[in-house]
């Protein structure tokens, strides 16, 4: 879980997918601490370390790049990522 934290983080510069993340795990917080399950907690805790430092260097990239996150999604799952790899 740790590293799907670092993963989306990583990757993902959309603001909306960000809050939409973040609603999402204080939701799993809440239903884990209610089955007295850490998972989410631990998994977070130990991937805000390196958060932090990847939000930074992400918030350079947003200035950088040419298409959003949203359509990047939508191109993969269109199929049409698929012209790009036959070119």
């Amino acid at each position: 879980a740790r590293n799907s934290y670092i993963f989306f983080y990583s990757n993902i510069l959309d603001r909306a997918m960000l809050r939409q993340h973040l609603l999402w795990s204080l939701y799993f917080f809440a239903k884990d601490a209610l089955k007295t399950d850490f998972r989410f907690h631990r998994a977070f805790l130990m991937a805000l370390s390196r958060t932090f430092q990847i939000l930074k260097r992400r918030a350079s990239e947003r200035r950088a790049r040419l298409i959003g996150d949203r359509e990047v999604i939508k191109t993969i799952q269109s199929g049409d990522a698929l012209l790009f790899l036959a070119d």
